[in-house]
């Protein structure tokens, strides 16, 4: 049924949506500015110093000292030489002259060198600094384009909730509307349901019920079960109440939750005090209902008109063969069954004959 099957798929194309939803925005450039910052912020902290930063500074002055010292001896060995090793205050001061002209070489490339350490430091943190504003403003923009990805998908989501809102929405009107009208025809029903059972029981025949469900949920099978309720109040069977679980309005719900409920309706009326039973066809019970599940626990009653044994793997203990049957006293077709059971004896036996008031 057409409201059935778009509650169905609004319902997928929702989760979808929800399923499709991007996840929280996952920065590609989080480590590398770490690093950036880092290196920025270790620098800073540790100011420009020519001679920590230029390796040519410091070798160039290491050059000069050595030269300077080699000077400063040579003078002084002159020195001593000159004055025959008695004026040592005199090969000091050559000395210290020598040292000091070769260290007075090292001022006319020092500025040059200060400058070349100092314009390189700048170059370096220049590029760090450019290096973090590059990979922040492209950090920006993927954040951006994931912000409006996520934007995108959560209005496609809420696309996809109203319209499997409008699809609930359509499925309850229509399942409101069918059990006004099942109501309408139950109350008719019963009327005739009294003429049918008085008529049986005079002819002497044995009497049950079955009921034919739509219900979808628990809250349904409890409107229909009031109706049964109803019906069989200061009534006595001798045949099972079952349930007739095979209308393709059901086929669309999980196969546990159908069987889930085709139990509750079973336990329901176990405990209004009748014989319950489950009433169902091959096709039906193999592809949607767990029959393992139901049959041990509960009578079943198959329809199955293939001529031959029912192709099934659980338990029942009636079977309905033919709906095109004959009986003396009746016009058209009638459905014939047999059983191994008698029913009859064993209901009247575990005294479920009568509804229990107050249930």
């Amino acid at each position: 049924m057409g409201v059935f099957k778009r509650y169905r798929d609004a319902q997928a194309a929702q989760k979808d949506a929800e399923n499709a939803m991007p996840g929280a925005y996952q920065s590609n450039y989080t480590d590398r500015i770490n690093e950036t910052l880092d290196s920025m912020g270790a620098a800073s902290n540790a100011g420009y110093d020519v001679g920590t930063d230029s390796e040519l500074y410091r070798q160039y002055r290491a050059g000069a000292q050595a030269n300077a010292r080699a000077a400063a001896e040579n003078a002084a060995a002159g020195a001593a030489a000159l004055s025959g090793g008695y004026g040592s205050s005199y090969a000091n001061s050559v000395a210290q002259q020598g040292y000091q002209q070769a260290m007075a070489n090292v001022d006319s490339g020092l500025a040059g060198l200060r400058d070349k350490a100092l314009t390189m430091y700048q170059l370096k943190q220049n590029g760090l600094s450019g290096l973090l504003s590059a990979l922040q403003n492209q950090d920006s923009l993927e954040a951006a384009e994931h912000q409006g990805a996520v934007a995108n998908a959560q209005d496609w989501r809420d696309y996809k909730k109203s319209r499997a809102d409008q699809a609930a929405q359509e499925k309850s009107d229509f399942l409101s509307n069918l059990w006004e009208m099942a109501k309408s025809v139950g109350r008719a029903g019963l009327t005739a349901y009294d003429t049918y059972n008085a008529n049986a029981k005079a002819a002497g025949l044995d009497v049950g019920v079955y009921y034919y469900t739509n219900a979808t949920s628990e809250a349904m099978a409890d409107a229909e079960l009031a109706l049964l309720r109803q019906a069989l109040r200061g009534k006595a069977l001798t045949l099972p109440v079952a349930v007739e679980l095979e209308s393709l309005n059901l086929v669309g719900m999980p196969y546990g939750d159908l069987s889930n409920l085709a139990a509750y309706h079973l336990e329901q009326i176990e405990k209004m005090g009748f014989f319950a039973q489950l009433y169902t066809y091959t096709s039906y019970a193999n592809a949607h209902l767990d029959m393992a599940r139901l049959s041990g626990r509960w009578d079943v009653w198959l329809a199955d008109y293939t001529g031959k044994t029912p192709n099934v793997t659980f338990n029942y203990n009636a079977h309905q063969h033919t709906s095109k049957g004959a009986v003396p006293g009746i016009s058209g077709n009638v459905d014939l069954n047999v059983t191994t059971l008698n029913y009859p004896k064993i209901i009247r036996k575990k005294g479920l004959t009568r509804l229990r008031e107050g249930v």
